[in-house]
């Protein structure tokens, strides 16, 4: 027994002299055992668990260092974050007996926008493919295809830049980025040509 907070641990038995009449016993709660956070792709949510499902009168949630709870009531956390990296920290507690565990979770958000130097050609011209991403301070790996014939389309330089000749009167290429942490984007692009037709000489 703990003077201080009347709490019992359930674990390590305790035998004290109580020097206070119909005192009110806390059980200490155990430590959680958290499952799941590491990286989520946004949309998705952060799936955490308390594995051990521990019993306490109160379950909380907090984000970071914030002193408000999230989610609470339960032992599982199933909710959409922003972009960012946090602390996820899980909290029980029986009255003033307590228990935490944190767990770390990033959020990785891809984004990516395809663009053309020209959308609209003429019979034998080319244009130019890039791709932007939209997120700071991340690194992005890219992948760019003709959607139309399902093939991979080489890149000529280090900014994954691409060179096309559609021959289709239009043709679409898409580009998938994925980041540094694994999550995709993609965004496609179409390109229409425009064949010109001389007159038949009818002399």
């Amino acid at each position: 027994v703990d003077p201080a907070l009347n709490c019992v641990s359930t674990t390590t038995p305790a035998s004290a002299y109580v020097q206070w009449s119909n005192p009110t016993i806390n059980t200490q709660p155990a430590t959680p055992n958290l499952t799941g956070g590491g990286v989520v792709c946004y949309p998705a949510p952060t799936l955490v668990s308390d594995a051990d499902a521990v019993v306490a009168s109160r379950k909380e949630w907090f984000i970071n260092t914030s002193t408000t709870p999230l989610v609470a009531g339960t032992d599982q956390f199933n909710k959409t974050l922003d972009e960012g990296s946090y602390t996820l920290r899980y909290e029980v507690a029986n009255g003033p007996c307590s228990a935490s565990a944190t767990i770390p979770v990033i959020v990785d958000r891809a984004a990516v926008e395809a663009r053309a130097t020209a959308t609209s050609l003429e019979e034998g011209e080319s244009s130019i493919l890039s791709s932007k991403h939209n997120t700071l301070n991340q690194s992005y790996s890219y992948v760019w295809e003709n959607v139309s014939h399902d093939e991979v389309i080489p890149a000529f330089d280090q900014k994954n830049n691409v060179v096309v000749l559609p021959l289709e009167s239009t043709t679409t290429y898409r580009v998938t980025a994925t980041t540094s942490n694994g999550c995709t984007a993609v965004d496609e692009v179409p390109i229409n040509v425009f064949v010109f037709c001389e007159p038949e000489n009818v002399f």
